[in-house]
């Protein structure tokens, strides 16, 4: 399994993953979610050097519901990645989380 740099992780290495499932680690246990938007964003004065702003978009279960924070994201393929998540929108089909890479 690859190790992600945080720092060199961009929109191309995720959007292969669309629609797999990642597990994600909380204090009681593991959440299997679903990975469903890769969005990259424009570059607006990011230097060629660095990667393109980006951000991905996960839904699970509405329950449990996980707070904002700091999670050991897992895919069967990629491997884990630590990744800030923040709770969006929840409805019918799920809890949706987002996490932001500038």
């Amino acid at each position: 399994m690859p190790d992600y740099a945080l720092d060199k992780l961009t929109a191309s290495d995720l959007q292969p993953h669309l629609h797999e499932a990642f597990s994600i680690e909380h204090e009681t246990g593991a959440l299997v979610v679903e990975l469903i938007e890769v969005t990259e964003q424009e570059r607006r004065d990011v230097p060629e050097d660095r990667r393109a702003p980006f951000s991905v978009v996960f839904r699970g279960p509405r329950d449990p519901w996980l707070s904002q924070g700091i999670y050991e994201v897992a895919n069967a393929s990629m491997g884990t990645i630590a990744m800030f998540l923040v709770p969006i929108v929840s409805d019918h089909k799920g809890q949706r989380y987002e996490a932001v890479f500038a």
